[in-house]
């Protein structure tokens, strides 16, 4: 009973961190409650379900820190490159 109990509040994380973040992408695409929002985030759903369900776990959590730690070290570049630009130019930060 008690396994059971941890396995639907394992479920609801899941689903309660998935759904918004596949909403975020989906609406960046297309506006809410249209015909092209709703095939997209169908799409990416199922699309997200096959590859969780064919790549291994650890090969997925490899994959993501990596692709993760990379796009942190542009975005840190991308920042201080701004930075310096705007203090060449002296404008206010």
């Amino acid at each position: 009973m008690l396994a059971s109990g941890i396995s639907v509040m394992i479920l609801a994380g899941i689903y309660t961190t998935a759904v918004p973040l596949l909403w975020t992408v989906s609406s960046r695409f297309f506006p809410d409650s249209t015909p092209r929002f709703k095939y997209l985030t169908i799409a990416l759903a199922a699309l997200g379900t096959v590859i969780g369900l064919v790549l291994p776990f650890s090969q997925m959590v490899n994959i993501v820190y990596v692709i993760n730690g990379y796009v942190g070290v542009l975005l840190l570049v991308l920042m201080l490159v701004k930075t310096g630009t705007r203090l060449v130019r002296r404008e206010k930060l």
